[in-house]
C-alpha cells in the first residue's frame, strides 16, 4: 500500500512538472521563436529550445541558394540514394539556418553530413540517419505535408555490393564552385569530373576520410581560413593551394599546361587591365601601365606583389612603400617601382628601360 502511495506522488509530480515545462515552453516560443544561438561546433541540436534565451535575426540567404537537387548517397544499404530537391525547400523557407543549423569558420551553411557521423553519438548529436529522419520528418508533420513513408524518399535496391567511391564518382557534380575564401577573387569554378579522369582514386587528392564519406571536401577538415599557429592542420586556404599548386607544376614539369597564377584559377574581381600610376606624377605625367599584359608574362602574383600577398589577397605596392622620404628598411615609392620595373626589364632584356620609355613630359 504505502509502495503504491509512493508511485502515485511520483506520477503526480512528473504530470505536475511536465506541465510547468510545457507552459513555461510555450511562453516562450510565443514571444520569440528562436533557436539557441551555436557556436561553429558543436551544441545540442533544434528543435530544443532554451527558456531565456532569444534567438537572433536570421542571416540572410546567400545570392546562390545552392544546388537545384541533392543526391544523398552516403548512407546507402537497402535503399537507392535519395534525389531530394533542395530548390523547393529553399522556396517553403527563406531562411537557410532553419536547415543549416550549425555553421563554421568557412561554412555559413554546411551540409549535414560534416557534423553527424554515420553512426548513433548521442540525443544532443545524432547519427547522419537520425539527423535527416528528425530535421525531415518532424518539418513534414508540423506543415502536415511531404512524405512521411520509407518508400515515399526511397527505392529499395537490389543487394549489390557498392562502395563508397563508386557512388561518389556517380553522383558527385562534374563542377563546382568554391567560394569559401573569396576576397579579392571570384570564386573558382573547379572541374570536378576533369580531375576524376586524370586520377586513379578519390583518394589521390580526398587523403582523408571520414566515417560516412570516403571523399570528404577540404573544408570539412580544414575548417579554418588560415593554418592556425602550431597546428598540424593546415587552413583551408593553405591545404587548396598546397594540393593543387604541388600537382600542377608536377604536371608543368612534363610539358602539360596547367594552372599556376591566381588569375588562371580565379577571376578577379578588382585586378584591372591596366593601372594609373599617378602618385609621384609632377615631372612627368601618369603612367598607364598595362597590368593585364604582365599578368600573362609571370607565374606567380607575387613575382611583383612580392610582401604579405597571399592567393587571396593582393597587397599594392604603395601600401608598404610610401612617397617621398624611404621608411627604415623600406625603399620609398618611386626607388620600389623602378627596381621593380627596370631590374626585371633587364634581366629579361626586353621592355622600357629608360624614362622617356614609360614617361611623357608634362606641359
Amino acid at each position: 500500500m504505502r509502495r503504491c502511495t509512493y508511485i502515485a506522488a511520483l506520477l503526480v509530480l512528473l504530470c505536475w512538472t511536465l506541465g510547468s515545462c510545457k507552459g513555461d515552453a510555450t511562453t516562450v516560443v510565443e514571444e520569440k521563436l528562436v533557436l539557441k544561438e551555436v557556436p561553429a561546433r558543436c551544441e545540442p541540436c533544434p528543435p530544443c529550445q532554451v527558456p531565456g534565451e532569444v534567438r537572433e535575426a536570421p542571416a540572410p540567404a546567400p545570392d546562390d541558394l545552392g544546388p537545384e537537387e541533392c543526391v544523398l548517397y552516403h548512407l546507402v544499404d537497402i535503399y537507392e540514394p535519395t534525389v531530394f530537391s533542395h530548390a523547393n525547400h529553399v522556396e517553403y523557407e527563406e531562411d537557410c539556418e532553419v536547415c543549416h543549423h550549425h555553421s563554421s569558420e568557412v561554412e555559413k551553411f554546411p551540409p549535414c553530413r560534416e557534423c553527424h557521423g554515420i553512426a548513433f553519438k548521442s540525443l544532443d548529436k545524432p547519427g547522419l540517419k537520425g539527423a535527416y529522419h528528425r530535421q525531415c520528418m518532424n518539418c513534414h508533420r508540423q506543415m502536415d505535408s511531404g512524405p512521411l513513408g520509407c518508400q515515399e524518399c526511397h527505392k529499395k535496391r537490389e543487394p549489390i555490393a557498392v562502395s563508397q567511391e563508386d557512388l561518389a564518382r556517380k553522383y558527385v557534380q562534374d563542377t563546382m564552385k568554391l567560394g569559401h575564401l573569396s576576397k579579392d577573387f571570384a570564386e573558382v569554378v573547379f572541374n570536378h569530373k576533369l580531375h576524376v579522369e586524370l586520377t586513379d582514386h578519390c583518394e589521390d587528392c580526398h587523403h582523408h576520410h571520414t566515417e560516412n564519406e570516403v571523399t570528404p571536401p577540404c573544408r570539412e577538415c580544414h575548417n579554418h581560413q588560415k593554418t592556425e599557429e602550431g597546428s598540424k592542420v593546415l587552413g583551408l586556404h593553405d591545404a587548396y593551394h598546397e594540393q593543387c599548386l604541388k600537382c600542377h607544376r608536377a604536371s608543368s614539369k612534363k610539358g602539360k599546361k596547367s594552372p599556376l597564377q591566381c588569375t588562371d584559377c580565379h577571376l578577379s574581381k578588382k585586378a584591372p587591365a591596366s593601372v594609373e600610376l599617378g602618385k609621384l606624377a609632377k615631372k612627368y605625367v601618369p603612367v598607364e601601365f598595362d597590368h593585364e599584359m604582365h599578368t600573362e608574362t609571370t607565374d606567380y602574383c607575387t613575382d611583383c606583389h612580392h610582401a604579405n600577398t597571399t592567393y587571396d589577397r593582393i597587397v599594392k605596392c604603395d601600401t608598404c612603400h610610401k612617397p617621398g622620404k624611404a621608411e627604415e628598411g623600406k625603399t620609398n615609392l618611386k626607388k620600389a617601382y623602378h627596381d621593380q620595373c627596370i631590374n626585371c626589364q633587364k634581366e629579361q632584356d626586353e621592355g622600357p628601360q629608360d624614362c622617356g620609355d614609360c614617361h611623357e613630359e608634362a606641359e
